[in-house]
């Protein structure tokens, strides 16, 4: 009692003191009011009889603990540096379901929220139509799509009316042919999408048509369906394939480095095969087969570093390893056998049937050779004969 008798007349004294700080149990009151416990450790406040915050109350009391200053802070403020900037403290979507016009977000502490699309069911499927390409190769979409039928979609594409679905590798696809009147206006389509429905049990993802009409497609073999790198079973040599449906090249890689090619009038496989695939209507079948080439025409090499160095040569053909080895821009040339005609350069016309036959050749012409070793010493000889 002694120290609230104290505080009411040091605040009445106060009043008439105008610029002077008023100390409770401090003798050098460094604020307008300074209150210091009687006993340090004890509480130098007490207030009875406080009402509850109202919703209408804009603003709260801080206190520091370090210098016991109180300030008032706006409650959004104070919401704002206690939840780290997130005032709501928001709930991340972990999958999103489409039951009619309902669709329903599952968030992280597992409380789904229900949301009526009837109002929006035709602008919203005209988005979705509109958007197609952006919204397939939209990585949250997936991701939402994925969840929402538990199944690891890595992509989808939209060609055409077709919805291909791709997880590691392999390729599942729908039909929405029945989805649109088959013009390129999305907006007078005579079959919107009414509902998607996802069957756990049967693994039938359902796509309904405000028509009445329903297209399903069967996931559960999402990760069979496609080519295995652990290998296949069940395929159909009359419909499954490697290759491309477009009139594009296809490529063979070892290492990322090209390794074959099957393209409209060369083909190579083989690493470093015909790389760069330069010229037209070659063959390269074995490592580095062809490897230089950059205008020969015609030519088919055979062999590992057969035709290795051929640049500007046509018509050649060399079948064996290190066959034509070294020809530049010979043409016409025949070499069966490994290392025949090894070292042409610039020889034409040229036929080779025999290991090292040929061998040291490099600017003769219409030679011929039969047998192992034939004319393998001679360099510049032309219309040569050895059997």
């Amino acid at each position: 009692m002694k120290n609230i008798r104290t505080l009411i007349v040091l605040i009445l004294i106060s009043k008439s003191f105008y610029g002077q700080n008023v100390g409770v149990n401090q003798q050098n009151p460094t604020n307008s009011l300074h209150i210091s416990p009687v006993i340090f450790g004890n509480d130098p406040l007490r207030i009875d009889g406080l009402q509850e915050f109202n919703s209408g109350d804009t603003s709260i009391l801080m206190v520091n603990t370090v210098t016991g200053i109180v300030k008032y802070i706006n409650v959004l403020d104070f919401l704002s540096i206690t939840s780290g900037g997130n005032i709501f403290d928001n709930q991340s979507i972990d999958s999103l379901t489409l039951d009619g016009l309902t669709l329903t977000a599952f968030i992280e502490n597992g409380s789904p929220a229900s949301i009526d699309l009837s109002d929006v069911s035709d602008s919203a499927i005209n988005f979705i139509f509109n958007n197609a390409d952006t919204l397939l190769s939209n990585s949250t979409f997936i991701n939402r799509l994925k969840d929402s039928i538990d199944t690891d979609i890595d992509s989808a594409v939209l060609f055409g009316n077709n919805l291909m679905l791709y997880e590691n590798g392999h390729i599942i696809q729908a039909d929405l042919s029945l989805l649109s009147d088959g013009d390129s206006d999305p907006t007078n389509e005579l079959q919107n999408i009414q509902n998607l429905f996802f069957d756990s049990i049967s693994n039938l993802l359902t796509i309904g048509i405000e028509g009445g009409a329903s297209q399903s497609v069967d996931l559960s073999n999402i990760s069979e369906v496609g080519w295995s790198v652990n290998g296949n079973s069940g395929t159909n040599s009359t419909i499954h394939f490697i290759g491309t449906t477009d009139n594009s090249n296809l490529i063979f890689k070892r290492d990322s480095i090209f390794s074959g090619i099957i393209a409209f009038q060369s083909t190579s496989f083989g690493f470093r095969s015909l790389d760069p695939a330069f010229g037209s209507k070659n063959s390269a079948f074995g490592s580095f087969a062809l490897s230089d080439n950059t205008a020969g025409i015609g030519n088919t090499a055979n062999g590992f570093f057969s035709l290795l160095g051929n640049r500007e040569g046509h018509n050649n053909s060399a079948f064996g390893k290190a066959s034509l080895l070294t020809n530049l821009s010979g043409t016409g040339n025949s070499a069966l056998g490994v290392s025949a005609l090894r070292a042409n350069i610039t020889g034409k016309a040229n036929t080779a049937v025999g290991v090292n036959s040929i061998l040291s050749n490099q600017i003769g012409n219409n030679n011929t050779a039969f047998g192992t070793q034939a004319l393998s010493t001679t360099k510049f000889l032309s219309n040569g004969v050895a059997i």
